[in-house]
């Protein structure tokens, strides 16, 4: 066969003017169409044409819209795309509807029709060769089912758990003998358990992870550090400079701590101050380290006599105890446990010679 007419089409401008036969262009929008004069010649002295029998050649030629092409559009029919291992004979397939410019597909081209599925899994897109998948056409229906973990047999095939995406290709012919390719895609998860059991879980993890963040965070805890500001020492009534009091800070856990404060080595023997201050936590960890309280809930020192921001504690003669004059004394002389709270402490240790006066301050 022959054109009379070479023809080109460009959109969507309409070009009414020009002259094809000259070779000239001719362009028009989607749903215009315009009729050919075909002539053929056979056996060399016949010849044939539609411009006298229109039953010959009666096709008009149409301009269709590229975007009115194949159309594909899957869902994933399983509840809340979410597909559990124990219950895999009940799983829903992938449905996937079909259509050439709007017009379902012929059983023919159904059954022509090739299908390329990619299936990925994770965040990383990990090819996904472990998932298989049965293609099921519905003939009649302009439409295929995609049954997720069965083989070509129909047999259940069990998949990793994890993710998925899937993509599904199509390409299928048009009336006119063009091939189309289009695709759309769909996602969703398979587990070893239903969604309401990992909701559940989930949300206990959450419970768990607050009352844990909860616990840790109203939790009694000491200063991170106590650190020494200043040392007065005064030997005889004689002020003695640089002379730098040991201070050493412990803890036993986040609660509990000990305070040793006493005179370095070279001090006489007679001036020897030093004292042990055992404490415990009262502000909780929410409150920065700088900030936080301690309670002095007891006291021990060779010393008799201890004072601790201006208020003196004296060694009972009989019991060795500290007492805490805030307190009342109480019957067969027990006393209760020191429990001074403060921030800044200024202890001042004296004996019948000497004096030391240490200050320290929360980091």
């Amino acid at each position: 066969m022959l054109f009379l007419a070479p023809i080109s089409c460009f959109f969507p401008v309409s070009c009414e003017d020009a002259d094809p036969q000259n070779g000239g262009k001719v362009t028009f929008t989607p749903g215009e169409g315009i009729k050919t004069v075909v002539k053929g010649s056979y056996l060399k002295d016949y010849s044939i044409s539609n411009e006298d029998d229109s039953s010959i050649f009666p096709m008009e030629l149409i301009v269709i819209d590229p975007e009115e092409g194949l159309k594909v559009e899957a869902e994933v029919l399983q509840s809340g795309k979410w597909y559990t291992l124990a219950d895999h004979k009940n799983w829903e397939p992938v449905y996937v509807k079909l259509s050439i410019d709007g017009e379902p597909l012929t059983d023919e081209q159904l059954d022509a029709a090739a299908f390329n599925i990619q299936i990925t899994c994770g965040r990383n897109k990990k090819k996904a060769e472990s998932l298989s998948y049965r293609i099921e056409r519905l003939y009649g229906e302009s439409a295929v089912k995609i049954h997720i973990g069965e083989n070509e047999e129909g047999s259940y095939v069990a998949p990793k758990t994890g993710k998925y995406k899937m993509v599904v290709g199509v390409t299928a012919t048009a009336n006119t003998g063009v091939n189309l390719t289009a695709n759309d895609k769909v996602s969703f998860v398979v587990k070893p358990i239903s969604r309401l059991v990992a909701w559940i879980i989930n949300l206990l993890i959450i419970i768990i992870v607050i009352i844990i963040i909860s616990t840790i965070l109203n939790q009694k805890v000491l200063p991170k550090n106590i650190a020494h500001v200043s040392t007065a020492f005064t030997e005889n009534g004689d002020q003695v400079d640089g002379i730098r009091a040991k201070v050493k800070y412990s803890k036993q856990g986040s609660k509990k701590g000990k305070l040793v404060v006493s005179t370095p080595s070279q001090v006489s023997t007679n001036s020897v101050c030093s004292v042990t201050l055992t404490l415990e936590a009262i502000d909780k960890r929410i409150v920065k380290s700088k900030d936080r309280r301690v309670a002095i809930v007891g006291i021990s020192s060779p010393n008799s006599k201890v004072s601790i921001n201006n208020l003196e504690y004296e060694k009972d003669a009989q019991t060795g105890k500290f007492k805490d004059p805030t307190q009342p004394e109480l019957p067969d002389g027990q006393i209760k446990p020191i429990r001074k709270l403060t921030k800044i402490i200024n202890i001042d240790i004296t004996t019948s010679s000497s004096s030391l006066v240490c200050t320290l301050k929360h980091e």
